[in-house]
């Protein structure tokens, strides 16, 4: 039961980035921003390197270890999120209020905040822990997982946006950001 909790859990967490980060990643599809696939390349690369990183840190460093530390920096991750959603809330409006087309907006879904990644990085380590022989095979599986989310919150806007009826690319970021 405790390895079920544990792998839904970690699944859980993932996917939550993984659906910010699919909604970032359909505004680049479907804007009209220039280099569009090294962006989406890039955003995919950038996963899959923090992936492959936590995996080799896990793998050389007992984090349970280091757990205090790691408490002890998540202490202030209210404040920072709270700051951060300020500054969602107001960028959304802000997108929202403006005709142009031309925003950085979808760069705070794409890419978590430092405190998020922590946790992605603390689940992966207690499910790593867990499995005493982790391999790559498992963080390549975690990474697909995260990957395909990604890419059905796209396929899903994109599929939905006619009935979603977004007039406007900056109206789905706006609401995104404001509502995230």
């Amino acid at each position: 039961m405790e390895l079920k909790s544990l792998i839904l859990g970690v699944l859980f967490t993932l996917s939550i980035f993984a659906v910010k980060s699919g909604i970032g990643l359909f505004y680049v599809i479907n804007s009209n921003l220039g280099k569009k696939k090294v962006t989406v390349l890039a955003t995919l690369l950038s996963y899959a390197l923090l992936f492959l990183l936590t995996f080799y840190i896990n793998k050389s460093l007992n984090i349970i270890e280091y757990f205090s530390a790691f408490e002890n920096i998540l202490k202030t991750g209210m404040i920072v999120h709270l700051v951060l959603a300020i500054g969602m809330i107001w960028w959304g409006v802000h997108i929202l209020s403006k005709t142009s087309e031309n925003t950085k907006g979808y760069l705070m879904l794409i890419f978590p905040c430092p405190f998020c990644l922590i946790v992605v990085f603390l689940c992966s380590s207690f499910l790593y822990k867990y499995f005493v022989n982790c391999n790559l095979k498992i963080t390549m599986l975690f990474f697909l997982s995260f990957t395909f989310i990604q890419c059905f919150t796209v396929v899903i806007l994109y599929l939905f946006k006619k009935t979603l009826n977004f007039k406007y690319l900056n109206n789905l970021l706006g609401y995104s950001l404001i509502i995230i």
